[in-house]
């Protein structure tokens, strides 16, 4: 039992000497070894232990002392320092040389040995660590923040974070005595656990720890504002860190119940509108596709609802808003058009690509018009999130653009990659890693006419609660267009998030306020 107990000791005083590496059997052995080599040495000479402790009192300072039980007996003590690496010294035995006692006076730590003789050494308290939970819920391939705090230490308290398998830790301080941890998780891994630690700042000296356990939640639904919910194990909803900042306290009626929305446009809506689908664009590693939704019933030429699709600029396709342009095409007077682009990641692909394919695009119409029946002439711009962006700057750089309804869109380029980031490697190569040059021509808030050279109506729809595409890009945007006299209708809700249009309960109201403002100002 002693022997058990002690070598337990000593397997956690060499785990939490090793400072934020990933965790390694052999090192742990290595230093279980050497440990109890010192165990030998310190316990079997009174005169080692002597010459240990008082090199130590010059050098260093005591910051935790536990004791080592065997039952209800004490057989020894592990003591921290805040220099050196933990030391477990075990009481002599009877008849036998080595430590009697180990007492905290004030600011001392005072080891009495066999001989009678007693050495003080300096005691400054460890700081202690409190995480606000033991388990952690996680969306696969998300992130979420817990709070920590320390009490005691100073302003060289410094927080450190291992995680295992396919989970990262990271410690994120608002100062020396708190800040979070952010866990996230990359798909591959259910459970896991994260060990965090409070150091001396040098990371040499590790304080006590703390584990957390980590869970994957992969079951999902959504709220009435279009969040996503997981499911924890006990059956009840969580929200992302992200949306839980993007609500900044808020927990409004229905927050934590998965509904059924409807879609934005149901198939029954639109299944006898006809379409046809072309490519308008080739490259030697793709072809470009366009679906053209010629307006139903009409016998003239029709203005044109040129739809852009979202995904973050890296995913989705023509396809995406086909039943919206098959919608408008039925209910707005206006042919109705989805249009695929090219995406981050492609070969040689920058955002002045993706641009220029949709100019293409519109090019294309052009001389296809007749065939058509299209009055190019009158153009409404649609897109939702990275195609709300796409959508803007082509409003405020197509010579007949008249419209523009931005469905969560992003306006201030720069700003909103400050927000979003560019973790990965296709979007800091597809927005030149932020270069204000470059993105200049491609950031639609400084590209808006004046109404009295040109004038475009604008309708912005952003819900308070994005936590992609972050709220303040919608009256950003909107003061900026009314700064240069153009017309600008906001539609801002509150509490709702990205798929405001989308997937929230307010598809459908925001679909007839999409089609009543196309028909009134096309």
């Amino acid at each position: 039992m002693r022997l058990s107990r002690i070598l337990s000791f000593l397997l956690l005083s060499a785990f939490l000497a090793v400072s934020c590496k990933p965790f390694d059997d052999t090192e742990l052995r290595k230093e279980l070894s050497r440990q109890e080599g010192r165990l030998d040495e310190l316990s079997g000479q009174v005169s080692s232990l002597r010459a240990t402790l008082e090199g130590l009192r010059d050098s260093d300072r005591v910051t935790a002392v536990e004791p080592i039980m065997e039952e209800t007996r004490v057989v020894g003590f592990s003591i921290r320092f805040q220099k050196a690496e933990s030391m477990v010294i075990l009481l002599a035995e009877p008849s036998s040389e080595g430590l009697v006692s180990v007492e905290i006076n004030g600011d001392k730590v005072v080891f009495t040995l066999t001989d009678s003789s007693v050495i003080s050494l300096p005691y400054d308290a460890a700081p202690v660590l409190t995480i606000a939970k033991e388990t952690l819920f996680v969306a696969p391939g998300g992130y979420t923040e817990v709070s920590y705090t320390i009490a005691g230490g100073d302003a060289a308290n410094k927080v450190e974070a291992v995680a295992e398998g396919y989970w990262k830790s990271e410690a994120l301080p608002s100062g020396p005595f708190a800040g979070k941890l952010r866990i996230s998780h990359a798909d591959g891994s259910s459970a896991g656990k994260a060990l965090v630690m409070v150091t001396d700042g040098s990371g040499r000296s590790s304080y006590r720890s703390v584990g957390i356990d980590l869970m994957s939640t992969d079951i999902s639904a959504k709220n009435r504002y279009s969040m996503t919910l997981y499911q924890q194990a006990d059956g009840s909803w969580m929200l992302d860190a992200s949306q839980t900042a993007a609500l900044a306290g808020a927990e409004p009626e229905g927050l934590y119940e998965p509904v059924e929305n409807a879609p934005l446009v149901g198939s029954s809506a639109v299944e006898d509108v006809t379409y046809t689908t072309v490519v308008y664009k080739t490259y030697s590693d793709r072809e470009l596709h366009m679906n053209i939704c010629p307006a139903v019933g009409a016998t003239e030429p029709t203005p044109v609802v040129f739809l852009t699709h979202g995904g973050g600029w890296w995913q989705g396709n023509h396809d995406s808003l086909l039943k919206v342009a098959r919608y408008m095409a039925k209910n707005s007077g206006a042919a109705g058009v989805s249009v695929q682009y090219s995406l981050a990641g492609q070969t040689d692909t920058y955002i002045e690509t993706s641009v220029q394919d949709l100019r293409d695009a519109l090019a294309w119409l052009q001389d296809h018009a007749v065939d058509y029946n299209l009055d190019m002439s009158r153009v409404a711009f649609v897109g939702n999130s990275a195609g709300g962006h796409l959508s803007a700057v082509l409003a405020m750089t197509w010579p007949s653009a008249k419209v523009l309804v931005g469905w969560s869109g992003a306006y201030d380029i720069d700003k909103h990659l400050e927000n979003w980031g560019l973790d990965v490697n296709r979007i800091q190569k597809y927005f030149h890693k932020r270069d204000a040059t470059a993105l200049a021509p491609y950031s639609p808030v400084l590209l808006i006419p004046d109404a009295s050279d040109r004038a475009v109506k604008c309708m912005l729809f952003h819900g308070t609660a994005d936590n992609q595409v972050l709220f303040e890009q919608g009256p950003l945007f909107s003061a900026a267009l009314a700064a240069k006299g153009q017309a600008v209708q906001e539609e801002f809700y509150q509490y709702y998030s990205h798929g405001l249009v989308g997937s929230s309960d307010k598809n459908a109201e925001c679909l007839q306020k999409t089609l009543d403002f196309i028909k009134d100002n096309l």
